[in-house]
């Protein structure tokens, strides 16, 4: 039950959808004792549905892909990955196998359409309604809502300033430096 607790407040003090994913994650898998557990999101740009890795956990540790600026690294299309797709379509957990592991992928829920996917590898299935799956998934959906209404404004849709500034901030800081320097463009501390 202690471990429960701790996994519970690292995941809901973090302050960004990325960090709160792999919280997620690492909940699941240490008390679940998965094999592995990863967190797709999805896109929807106008005619396609794109998914991509956002974080993967395993007993080698955690591995993120892309940041929550932008699209994860390298989107495929859901046809690309059929156990999502399945999950989409049923608006609910899909099971089948990989690598010889049996594997579990629910939907995150958000308003209509799925936010992201969770898939859980184990040994052994793995139930769809059970409680430890299902009560951290909704903890996360909500602390996720939480973060979305306190960084974007109601009316417009757009991030506040607060949230908007921050983001820039992070973006200019991943500028690579060097190639600033030599094409002469302004260094910003």
């Amino acid at each position: 039950m202690d471990r429960l607790f701790f996994h519970l407040e690292q995941m809901t003090r973090l302050r960004t959808r990325g960090e709160a994913e792999v919280a997620l994650l690492v909940a699941l898998h240490d008390l679940l004792d998965l094999r592995g557990a990863s967190f797709h999101r999805l896109f929807m740009p106008p005619g396609d549905i794109l998914v991509g890795l956002i974080a993967h956990v395993d007993d080698a540790g955690v591995e993120r892909h892309g940041d929550d600026m932008a699209w994860a690294d390298d989107p495929v299309s859901i046809e690309c990955r059929p156990h999502l797709q399945a999950c989409l379509a049923s608006h609910g957990a899909s099971h089948d196998h990989a690598g010889g592991h049996a594997r579990l992928t629910l939907p995150v829920p958000s308003s209509g359409t799925p936010f992201g996917f969770v898939t859980l590898e184990s040994a052994q299935p793995l139930a769809a309604d059970d409680p430890v799956i299902g009560g951290l998934i909704a903890v996360f959906d909500s602390h996720r809502r939480l973060l979305d209404y306190a960084e974007v404004d109601t009316l417009t849709g757009l991030l506040n300033r607060k949230t908007f500034d921050e983001s820039v901030l992070h973006i200019l800081s991943r500028l690579d430096v060097a190639s600033d320097v030599e094409s002469g463009a302004l260094h910003l501390p």
